[in-house]
């Protein structure tokens, strides 16, 4: 069964009559007719090389020739690597060039199909035991089962059950296309049921599901037994949308000289002709009530899709086969494909995707010539993301070719089949769709991640291919909003109509198909409501997978060796009852549905939905009615009347990003009864609830009654409005422009700039809203600033020497501020300092610098080079990039939120304002604001804004603690708890060896604190740069900025182990000689030169620099170093 080893892909694949430079897999012939055909086998042919063959006479020869001097073979060997390329690398550079992107794109997929794909000619023990395991199921007696745990579990009554051993034991899927892909490996085997063990009626109201079923149910039975040592474990899994479709997986023993673990899936089919394919057409009805009107029974398409499948496996696996054996790049692309969907997580849920939906759609694409057979993987892969990007093609429906199986035309076939599904891909037959089980919701999913698969891969600027094939996407991160639904578990009934009235049914275009359970029903009627609810604020909305639900009828080994009592089906749901949860309900008996919306960033947050006119009756008529008391006819101001939908009083509760999860609320307790009782959490209000949290800052509390009326960026824009306005009589040179050095006067700051009292111009209104404030309790001494730069008009007569330069700037200070203080019409208060202009107004503190090239080039021709790239930086490239960030900002109207929620969590963490989560030792990083990498036009040395980062190790410490928070995170959604990102902003200082809590701050009296602020001082910063400048060679300082309450210090491993005594190290030190004693003074003079740290002189240092400010210096219980 080993197929030959895959050579590198060069390019094609091969296919008709034409030569191929890759080798095809050759996987076994005639594959469904048995399992293993050991004349297959083929051993791999020992080529060797004229080069080779001429190495081994030399080595055969006699010595009697003297070898080369090694200089001269390294000076050959050296000399080859400049040699000119030879033919065939100048064809796979030339083959680069034309087909692919890059060559780093090339590369990167070699690796990746290296990594992912499996060598098949090391698999066989694994087919040794395929061999003995379809010895072990032909010779399983025949018996009669009545089993009582199917009885239970799906509710009909119990009957005589034939066991047969099978007629047919067949491999089908991936492993014989060979297109598994790593690490997820099974191995899919069709067990073919005896026609002696089925009634030709059982296709009717699922009686094949319910025997299939029971047929598994023994083979695990017989598995358990004792003497077998087959296999490890025996579980049950589910495959489709139908309760009853359950597939055995088997995980066999460990096999000598097979490393990967290998899963075997069984499934049991009919006999190909035992039930005749034209009753499973999708406007027939094969489940029947008992008492109803056969021609008046709906349709079951999706369960009529499903028994089809089954009939057909072994033909969808001849046609697989006789693309596949043809065309090696085909092969690769579908590894591809398949890498793809499990990174993107759209194989994840019961109606997603699967390997083989995947494989028939690459076999459409080449026999509709979208794709040639000498095409390279890479664009057979893209050939498939533009084909399901257009949602057209999947709701229009395609075919394979027909053969002589079909017995309609392909027009009648399309048009049973259109309509009735979401996506339509009919087999050769025309009597099978193969995209049956996609629902709606998942075709949208698909759709989209396509076009954005096919965005990744054109950018410009990126490697697109890591992020779309090496990246797995998490389910946490990929919608923007997640609804948490919890509700009572709904008991299975036959006919469905528990599941509510039909009233509300007809409301939301509901309908409940047989053989669905009520579980999956009411997940339906969910997504049902919110397409309708949400409209155009929701792209598509997706049921998450649950948890509990995955492998819910696992068998231990435990279980699986059990005598006696009921059946191993039975047993293995008592086994679960015990884990907690039972089809996905909790051990409490409520159920929690997870479902993830991805929003319209355009429309999600609007608070105004305005529906049909007054005139159009019906219209209005049905938007009241799915709407109820909360639709109300408004007048708007373009004169028109409207059926009218307010969203304000979910705004005032969450912000506007809670929004679209009030809407949903609202409707899915209207209209689905068994959610009226239920709680309904949206996880995106709860950002607002942390962004609307004050702290005590290091400038000062924050309190409404304090913020001024105005917002900072308004009374800077006032100010720049000022300054430009001051007369060319009174100031040489005109103020231009006003530009702020921070994002945060742009609301991208973790917190808004703080007001403070005593930040108003003295005047007769000013001046009594002041004196109101003092007369408040005590307030503090400093004052945050905003610090904005000044752009002067160009001039040739600045002085030639920089201190002049600086002299004449401080003059321009002083003019300025007499201007502003002679406005009569200005809030403004001003007063210059010989290296900037502080003013005062509205209750905001601003200072200004006047940027000016000039003294850049001066100080480069003087060889003061760090001096100038510093004034470069802080006053001509960072109002850029301000000014960058608030555009794009503008764009996406969720990044001002996302900015400020990051920059408080690297607050919390203890990490500086300037950590991205990025691994720059590996990973480019490119700059979406300038349409540049880093290292290009604005940026050529690529460190602008990384060079002043942390260290390695606080990179790595930013990067886990990201991860651990993105846990807590998952967590307390799964738990369906409220308030999901509190616990991912708690501080950890557990982890730190000392923390020195400093004061809230100092605070003086209205007499004590007079008219002078100390604007732009912080006092925590201060003290955690002078801490870094005394005791930083022996330990990490971190500190809060956002509530400048604490320091946190972790102690340096290196220091600790001590060192020789050093100029550097003297102070902070004792001898180690102190520590050993008296008796080991004398044995050795080089011991009295080395010392260890005085952690204890260092802990005093730290109280003693921070006199007045530091409260308590504590030492953790956990701390590496106890002094």
């Amino acid at each position: 069964m080993a197929g030959k080893k895959r050579k590198t892909e060069g390019g094609g694949g091969g296919g008709g009559g034409g030569s191929s430079s890759a080798t095809a897999v050759e996987p076994a012939k005639n594959p469904g007719l048995s399992l293993i055909d050991d004349d297959d086998m083929e051993e791999e042919e020992n080529r060797v090389t004229v080069d080779q063959e001429a190495g081994e006479e030399d080595s055969s020869s006699d010595g009697g020739e003297e070898l080369e001097d090694d200089k001269v073979e390294e000076s050959k060997s050296r000399d080859k690597l400049w040699d000119d390329p030879t033919h065939d690398e100048m064809k796979g550079l030339k083959e680069t060039e034309l087909l692919y992107k890059s060559s780093l794109l090339r590369l990167e997929m070699n690796e990746l199909q290296s990594e992912v794909e499996v060598d098949y000619t090391k698999l066989g023990p694994l087919e040794d035991w395929l061999h003995s395991f379809k010895s072990f199921l032909e010779k399983i007696p025949r018996s009669t089962i009545k089993d009582k745990g199917l009885d239970a579990l799906y509710t009909v009554k119990g009957q005589q059950f034939q066991f047969l051993p099978p007629t047919q034991v067949e491999l089908v899927g991936s492993f014989l296309l060979r297109t598994l892909v790593k690490p997820d490996l099974n191995v899919d085997m069709a067990v073919e049921m005896p026609a002696d063990c089925l009634h030709a009626k059982d296709f009717l109201n699922g009686r094949f599901m319910y025997k299939r079923n029971m047929y598994l149910s023994h083979i695990a039975k017989a598995l358990g037994s004792s003497g077998n040592n087959l296999v490890e474990s025996v579980s049950f899994s589910r495959s489709g949308y139908h309760r009853g479709q359950l597939v055995l997986v088997l995980k066999p023993r460990a096999l000598a000289g097979l490393s990967a673990k290998f899963l075997v899936k069984l499934f049991v089919c009919p006999p190909a002709d035992f039930f005749p394919l034209q009753r499973f057409r999708p406007t027939r009805n094969n489940f029947r009530s008992q008492d109803g009107d056969i021609a008046l029974e709906p349709p079951t398409p999706h369960y009529n899709a499903l028994m089809a499948e089954q009939l057909r496996l072994l033909p969808h696996l001849h046609v697989l086969h006789a693309e596949f054996s043809r065309c090696q790049a085909l092969v690769d692309a579908a590894l591809l494909l398949k890498v793809w969907v499990r990174q993107r997580c759209l194989d994840s849920a019961w109606d997603g995707l699967n390997g083989f939906m995947l494989s028939m759609l690459l076999v459409y694409l080449v026999q509709n010539r979208t794709i040639s057979r000498g095409m390279s993987s890479y664009h057979m892969l893209r050939a498939a993301f533009v084909f399901l990007s257009k949602r057209e093609n999947l709701e229009s429906g395609v075919h394979l070719t027909p053969t002589e199986e079909a017995k309609i035309s392909v027009e009648e076939a399309m048009e049973e089949f259109r309509g009735r599904y979401p996506a339509v891909l009919l087999d050769q037959s025309l009597a099978v769709n193969v995209l049956s089980r996609l629902s709606h919701s998942a075709v949208s999913e698909l759709t989209h991640e396509a076009r954005a698969a096919l965005l990744c891969l054109e950018h410009d600027l990126r490697d697109g291919f890591s992020p779309l094939m090496l990246t797995r996407v998490s389910l946490l991160c990929k919608y923007d909003e997640i609804l948490v639904i919890e509700l009572e578990e709904v008991e299975e009934d036959a006919s469905g109509e528990r599941l509510g009235g039909g009233e509300w049914k007809e409301a939301i275009g509901f309908n409940k198909e047989p053989g669905m359970s009520n579980a999956q029903a009411v997940e339906k009627a969910v997504l049902s409501v919110l397409d309708k609810a949400l409209g155009d604020r929701m792209h598509f909305a997706r049921v998450l997978p649950d948890r509990t639900e995955e492998a819910n009828m696992f068998l231990s080994e435990k279980i699986a060796g059990k005598r006696g009592g009921n059946s191993v089906l039975q047993d293995s749901f008592e086994t679960l009852e015990e884990a907690g949860g039972r089809s996905g309900w909790a051990a409490s008996g409520r159920r929690r549905i997870f479902v993830g919306m991805l929003l319209n960033e355009e429309t999600s947050t609007r608070k105004i939905d305005r529906g049909p006119s007054a005139d159009d009756a019906n219209a209005a008529k049905e938007f009241r009615k799915f709407w109820g008391n909360k639709s109300e006819l408004r007048r708007f101001k373009d004169g028109s009347i409207q059926e009218t939908l307010s969203w304000d009083e979910a705004e005032r509760a969450g912000g506007r990003n809670a929004i679209p999860s009030a809407i949903a609320a609202y409707a899915l307790k209207r209209h689905i009864p068994e959610l009226r009782s239920s709680r309904v959490l949206g996880i995106a209000g709860s950002s607002e609830e942390i962004l609307k949290q004050q702290g005590e800052g290091s400038f000062g509390r924050w309190r409404e009654e304090e913020v001024a009326s105005s917002s900072s960026f308004n009374v800077m824009d006032k100010l720049a409005k000022t300054m430009m306005s001051i007369s060319p009589s009174k100031l040489p040179l005109p103020v231009l422009s006003l530009q702020p050095l921070s994002t945060r006067v742009r609301g991208l700051g973790a917190l808004d700039v703080s007001v403070h009292p005593l930040a108003f111009k003295v005047g007769p209104e000013e001046g009594s809203k002041k004196r109101k404030r003092q007369e408040e309790a005590r307030l503090r001494l400093n004052a945050e600033s905003i610090d904005c730069v000044l752009q002067l008009q160009e001039s040739g007569k600045w002085p030639d020497e920089v201190e002049a330069m600086r002299t004449l700037t401080s003059a321009f200070y002083l003019q300025m501020a007499r201007c502003l203080n002679e406005m009569e019409s200005s809030s403004f208060v001003a007063k210059a300092f010989s290296d900037h202009l502080q003013v005062l107004g509205n209750g905001y503190a601003f200072r200004l610098y006047i940027w000016n090239n000039r003294e850049v080039k001066l100080l480069k021709a003087m060889g003061e080079k760090a001096e100038a790239i510093m004034l470069e930086e802080e006053f001509f490239h960072r109002p850029q990039h301000v000014a960058s960030l608030v555009a794009v900002s503008q764009k996406f109207p969720a990044m001002p939120g996302t900015l400020r929620l990051c920059k408080r969590w690297v607050a919390s963490s203890f990490l500086s304002t300037e950590v991205v989560d990025l691994e720059f030792d590996s990973n480019p990083m490119t700059n979406e604001l300038y349409k540049e990498c880093v290292d290009a036009a604005e940026d050529k040395g690529g460190v602008r804004w990384v060079s002043k980062c942390l260290s390695k190790m606080a990179w790595r410490r930013s990067i886990t603690l990201a991860r651990e928070a993105l846990k807590k995170i998952s967590r307390r959604v799964c738990e369906g708890r409220e308030g999901v990102l509190q616990q991912a902003y708690r501080r950890n200082i557990s982890s730190y060896d000392v923390v020195l809590w400093v004061k809230s701050g100092k605070s003086l009296e209205k007499s004590q604190l007079g008219e002078n602020l100390l604007v732009g001082f912080c006092p925590l910063t201060c003290l955690l740069q002078e801490l870094k400048e005394k005791y930083g060679r022996f330990a990490v300082f971190w500190g809060d900025t956002l509530r400048g309450d604490c320091i946190v210090v972790l102690w340096s491993p290196a220091m600790a182990a001590g060192g020789q005594l050093t100029v550097a190290h003297a102070s902070n030190t004792f001898p180690l000689s102190l520590i050993k004693g008296a008796r080991d003074a004398g044995e050795g003079k080089e011991e009295d030169k080395e010392v260890i740290p005085d952690y204890l002189s260092m802990l005093c240092g730290f109280k003693r620099v921070g006199e007045g400010l530091v409260s308590k210096v504590e030492v953790l219980a956990g701390a590496r170093v106890v002094p």
